[in-house]
């Protein structure tokens, strides 16, 4: 019976959260793909040629997902030997990183960057937290709570990952918008360290290229719980230029009971899109949420940071200046996701860590 409930639970979850996230995530307007939803059996157009986002947005795509864990060596096996990503970097983080992170007693970790082998951008950064790391259930406190992979095949997924360290928690289910066919297809898990994997399919466009040539693919958004709602939405939507998809009013009773928050309220969600089909969604909680637990000095654990990569580090500065915004510096650094230029590293409006790179 416990475990029926907590199905039942996952369940609703996913119908609430995952519909709207990978709503504004990825679809454009409605196409006329026709034919059966299961995975390998739809007819795909081809991506639209038409701009996907603002093209003068300073955010370009996500460059990187960064997820403090216990063990790097544990995770880098898990999604080499589960996802088929190849390991782009391994060593120890430097002095200089851990500052700019603000994170100094992380300086000698070990860190690592995996993802598809063909891809430079949508990567997955682990940095070892060890005795320091502390499982947190993802979406109870503020920050980023959670990454978003592109599959050619989400079918597949629970028997590709069968017998894995990453742990199938829902799914395969299609996600239907309006009264046309539906236009995704999505199935859950959890990583090594509880970190939440959102494996999604297109059903209406052919995103091979977005891809590679495996089943998997990279980061396409990250998730952001949000409090405050308009100030963090609008850091993104305004200051850096992202473009608004959609924006809704969901409940989020469970959340709400277990914080102590008003019960029947709605809050509200919203997807920004950067122009080489990424997205971050940012979705308001009660304010009852709080912020993640952090030792001083180190990452929090699970999804810590996101990794921006942007036309202009200047003119991200001036848009952060512009809010007051506090923001450190990297002269520069040549380990992925950095590509040998400067970076900037802040804290946003909802205590989430947020990295630039310039492109």
């Amino acid at each position: 019976m416990a475990n029926d409930a907590a199905k039942n639970k996952n369940r609703r979850t996913f119908t609430k959260s995952a519909l709207l996230t990978l709503l504004g995530a990825i679809c454009g307007p409605a196409s006329a793909a026709s034919g059966s939803t299961r995975s390998g059996q739809v007819r795909l157009q081809a991506m639209p040629s038409r701009p996907w986002a603002d093209p003068a947005s300073l955010v370009i795509s996500i460059a990187a997902g960064t997820v403090a864990v216990e063990s790097v060596a544990d995770s880098v096996r898990a999604y080499r030997e589960g996802l088929g990503y190849i390991e782009h970097w391994r060593g120890k983080l430097s002095v200089e990183t851990a500052e700019f992170w603000d994170a100094p007693e992380m300086a000698g970790n070990t860190a690592a960057v995996v993802g598809p082998p063909e891809l430079q951008s949508g990567l997955i950064r682990f940095v070892e937290l060890g005795s320091e790391f502390r499982r947190v259930e993802s979406h109870t406190t503020l920050g980023w709570a959670a990454l978003e992979i592109r599959v050619k095949n989400v079918d597949a997924m629970p028997g590709q990952l069968a017998g894995s360290a990453i742990m199938h928690t829902n799914g395969p289910a299609d996600l239907k918008f309006g009264s046309g066919p539906p236009s995704l297809r999505a199935v859950q898990f959890k990583g090594p360290s509880g970190e939440p994997l959102y494996f999604t399919q297109d059903l209406q466009f052919d995103r091979s290229p977005l891809i590679g040539k495996q089943n998997v693919g990279g980061v396409f958004l990250q998730t952001l719980v949000a409090v405050p709602y308009i100030k963090t939405r609008d850091l993104y939507l305004r200051s850096l230029g992202m473009q608004l998809r959609v924006e809704a009013s969901v409940p989020r009773s469970g959340v709400a009971r277990q914080s102590g928050a008003e019960p029947g309220k709605m809050y509200r969600m919203a997807s920004v899109r950067a122009p080489e089909y990424n997205s971050v969604q940012i979705d308001e909680y009660p304010g009852t949420i709080g912020a993640r637990p952090r030792t001083p000095g180190y990452l929090p654990s699970g999804v810590a940071m996101c990794t921006l990569r942007v036309r202009s580090i200047e003119l991200v500065a001036a848009a952060l200046q512009e809010i007051d915004v506090p923001f450190r510096r990297l002269a520069s650094n040549s380990v992925p996701p950095y590509v040998g230029t400067q970076a900037l590293c802040c804290v946003g409006f909802s205590g989430e860590i947020i990295e630039f790179v310039e492109a």
